[in-house]
């Protein structure tokens, strides 16, 4: 009798396992939801750094140009400038799809405001990352 009782109460019932194995899964499906969403976030800051470093590059070519030739060798709101003169940014264009654009919110005789945005494609969305600044004559 004592032998019968023992093998009645030993081991895991099926609906025991079957929690344990519910249990399993929604873990194993919080862990592969997390790894893909930081592999997208991952993703996305480094073309976001990529974009910084190409508007970075055209803002010091933007400051080395003399300010009388802005207009020429930086048309306002022509994508990728003049004959696409901007494709020779250090490194060259990495991102799909990539185009900058200067332009110019406040124009005067010897102050001007910069506006450089580099857009992008990623995953079918247009991104877009733009800096500005204010450019004088002296």
């Amino acid at each position: 009798m004592l032998g019968k009782q023992l093998r009645m109460t030993a081991g895991f019932t099926f609906v025991e396992l079957l929690l344990v194995i519910f249990v399993l899964i929604t873990a194993s499906a919080g862990i592969i939801g997390s790894y893909f969403s930081t592999h997208f976030l991952s993703h996305y800051a480094k073309e976001t750094m990529m974009a910084t470093d190409d508007l970075r590059d055209m803002m010091e070519r933007i400051y080395a140009t003399p300010f009388s030739a802005l207009n020429a060798n930086f048309p306002a709101g022509t994508a990728n400038g003049p004959a696409n003169s901007y494709s020779g940014i250090v490194g060259g264009y990495l991102l799909s799809g990539e185009s900058i654009t200067v332009t110019y919110p406040s124009v005067s005789a010897t102050r001007r405001e910069l506006l450089v945005a580099v857009t992008w494609t990623s995953r079918g969305s247009q991104r877009v990352a733009s800096l500005s600044g204010v450019r004088t004559s002296s």
